[in-house]
Formats: C-alpha cells, structure tokens, sequence
C-alpha cells in the first residue's frame, strides 16, 4: 500500500515537472511570436511593428489577453500567424499560471500535513511533544530561533518560524526532511503515544532516537528527557549532552522546600518564566580582561556572577586577578530590581 507521504511526493514531482514544461511551452510561444511578427511585419509601412521590442510589447498583450491595440498586425500573413500565438500562446501561459497556483496550493498542503522537508540552517528540532512542549516551542521561538518540530501531530502554534515535520526521530528519513545534518541542536522528549509502555521502554526508544540523530549529526547539541534516571548512563555513551530525568527536579524542589524553604523558593522562582529573578549564560569573545573588571561591568548593570562553565564543568568564581579565558559565565539577574516576595 503506497503512504500518503510518498503519494504526496509523486504528485509534488508531477506538478513541479508540469511548470518547467509549462515555462518552457511560454517561453518558446514568446521566442516564436516576437521574432515571426517582426519579420512579418516590419516591411509593412502601415504595421504598427518595426522592432523586436514593439514585436515582444504585441506578443505580451496578446498571450495575457490584455490587448492594448496600440500595435497593429495588418499583414494577412502577420494575421495568420497572429492567430496562431493567440491558440498556443494563451493557452500555454494560461497552463504556466495553473502550474504555478498547484505548486503554491501543494507547497502549503505538504506544510501543513509535515510532509514538507525543511530548508532551515542551523535550526533547533523538537522531537516528540511532552507535556511542557508548548511553552518550550513558545520559548525558543521567543528567542528568534528557527525550529522544526518533529512528531506524530501538529503542534498547536502556528508560527512562520516553525516548520512541522511529521514522522519519528527513530527513523532517518524523517529526521533528514527536519534538516538534522544542518541543525544546531535536537530536542528530543519520550514519545506521548509510549503512555503505556515501560518507562525502561520508552527512554529506550528516546536514546535510540538520539543515537540516530548523533549519527547524521555528529556536531548538534542533543538535549533528551528520561523516563528513569537509571538509564542516563546509557544515554551518556550514546553521546547525548545533556540529560533532564522527568520528575527528578519537583522531587529536589519538594526536599528542598521541606528542610530549606526558602532555597526551594529562590529555585522554584527562577524556574517560573513569571518570576522575579533568572539564571542567563554569557561568553565574552575577544576580551582580554581579569576576572575583576569583568565583575566590575556585571555588576553595574544589577547581575552578578554565580559560577562559570568551563572544560572541567562548573566551577566557582574564579578569584578577580584571574584571566578571563573564553569560559560561559553564569549570571544571576533580578528583574526590575524586585525581592523575591516570600
């Protein structure tokens, strides 16, 4: 049984195939008409062509059927041949309009049921949609970001922005129409429709989908969310960056808030987009500077420093005489200068 996306796909190349020969049908009508007319026509005093340009000015008239008539074919021969470009010309312009609406309406068919290959660089694809995925598409969309949206249904964002692709991160044909070998970074959330399978099973297939993506992309930045925590080892050998365990941060919260309230506050407050403090990253290119004068300038627009990420991971501050070395800087920011309200 043939699938609709490879029915789709027969028909794009069938269209596509129908406008290049309708352009080259158009073309070869106006070739044929300016030239013929010309030749026609130019000896005859009374003919209102006796140029290539006014010959092209009465073939264009006539094929689109605007008809000025302010150039005239008085010949019987130029009118013969006149009536032959008005059969083939109209009817040929008229097939390369058709032809060009179908390939719209088919470009925006495919869009809309993911059957669309992207032409996105460096773009972010999302794999799968969990139960926070739309307010992290929002988010990253936010941030002018070109994403592509990979799953078994569309999102409910529509944003010119967003591509959707619809498929599976398990299988490379669909990761290719989503442009993984010119993505920058994959997002890859456990399958919605693995409700009911193990846990185990299910982060099995999100490592496996990351596994592939690694494979076509050797360069992307992979972010994955698990099931069970007991498989972010095997996660970790199949080359995925950064590993977020589904349940694991509202536990810490929870123990946090339990023996240390307000540390559970401060945590929960930058987790909230709503909230009045954030955590924001910040790498310096081509500064040769200490540490000093750059908490010096952090600290005059009302941030501060917490840690910086360097080769080893995350490491305090570094004392204020060291060199600043290209590491990402973690920046502790409060909005509008408010206090986080107990």
């Amino acid at each position: 049984m043939v699938s609709i996306s490879a029915f789709l796909s027969n028909i794009k190349k069938m269209l596509r195939d129908n406008l290049w020969r309708a352009f080259l049908l158009s073309l070869i009508v106006v070739i044929y008409s300016t030239i013929s007319e010309y030749l026609i026509e130019n000896t005859i005093s009374t003919s209102g062509v006796h140029s290539l340009f006014e010959s092209l000015w009465w073939t264009m008239q006539t094929i689109t059927t605007v008809g000025y008539g302010d150039v005239a074919i008085v010949g019987t021969y130029g009118k013969l041949n006149a009536m032959f470009v008005m059969i083939f010309g109209i009817g040929s312009f008229s097939f390369l309009l058709v032809s060009i609406a179908a390939e719209i309406l088919d470009a925006t068919i495919l869009k809309r049921i993911g059957a669309k290959v992207t032409r996105m660089k460096d773009h972010v694809i999302v794999c799968n949609y969990g139960s926070n995925g739309k307010e992290i598409l929002e988010s990253i969309l936010k941030e002018k970001e070109s994403l592509v949206y990979l799953g078994a249904s569309k999102p409910p964002i529509d944003n010119d922005k967003l591509d959707f692709v619809s498929g599976s991160p398990l299988e490379d044909e669909d990761l290719k129409k989503a442009g993984i070998t010119s993505a920058k970074m994959i997002v890859i959330f456990p399958d919605e429709r693995s409700a009911g399978k193990n846990p185990n099973a299910t982060d099995a297939e999100t490592i496996l989908s990351a596994m592939n993506a690694r494979r076509l992309n050797p360069e992307a930045f992979i972010i994955v969310e698990l099931m069970n925590e007991s498989n972010s080892s095997h996660a970790r050998k199949g080359g995925i960056q950064e590993i977020i365990v589904r349940g694991k941060l509202s536990s810490y919260l929870i123990l946090k808030s339990i023996n240390e309230g307000s540390v559970g506050k401060f945590i929960q407050n930058i987790l909230e987009p709503t909230g009045q403090v954030e955590i924001s990253e910040l790498t310096l290119n081509g500064v040769n500077k200490t540490y000093g004068e750059i908490y010096h300038s952090i600290e005059e627009q009302n941030k501060s420093i917490i840690a910086v990420v360097g080769k080893q991971g995350i490491l305090p501050k570094p004392k204020e005489d060291s060199k600043y070395n290209g590491e990402t800087l973690l920046i502790l920011n409060f909005k509008l200068n408010q206090s986080i309200k107990a």
